[in-house]
């Protein structure tokens, strides 16, 4: 993780601030649903033949759905899962999504194996610039806590 020192706003402290990569948090809170819809709809729409990918895909696509609207953001629906469980959860979806054709056995299944590392390999890259962000976000503050410190 690259940092900058930032001023902290008292006379002789800093605090450490990451540099943002290719995919900012915003904007990886932003594409998720739209990476949730195309893991639910990759198996209708390319005709996955194995039942395990048709599964796994859905049941991708809907994790990926339900933790980003429940993880603590300015975007969410309901604030339950802390951002760094839902950095940690992405990474985990991207490794499954990679190692799932090998262990689950369609790796003979071209199209749902390409589907599965290259969205694998998206969801790490993006996880790990989003990864950056984590360290110096701050999310909305709670109902009872001051808009700000």
């Amino acid at each position: 993780m690259t940092l900058a020192r930032m001023p902290a706003g008292k006379l002789g402290q800093t605090r450490r601030m990451p540099k943002r990569g290719p995919v900012p948090l915003a904007v990886h809170v932003m594409i998720e649903p739209v990476v949730a819809v195309v893991f639910i709809l990759a198996p209708l729409v390319l005709g996955f033949e194995s039942s395990e990918a048709r599964i796994l895909s859905i049941v991708i696509g809907v994790v990926i759905l339900v933790v980003g609207m429940s993880t603590r953001w300015r975007l969410s629906l309901v604030e339950l899962v802390p951002l760094r469980m839902h950095f940690m959860g992405d990474v985990l979806l991207g490794v499954v999504s990679i190692v799932a054709p090998v262990a689950l056995g369609f790796g003979d299944e071209t199209a749902a194996t390409i589907f599965f590392v290259v969205m694998g390999v998206g969801e790490l890259g993006t996880a790990w610039e989003a990864g950056d962000d984590i360290a110096g976000a701050r999310p909305r503050p709670a109902r009872h806590e001051p808009l700000s410190s």
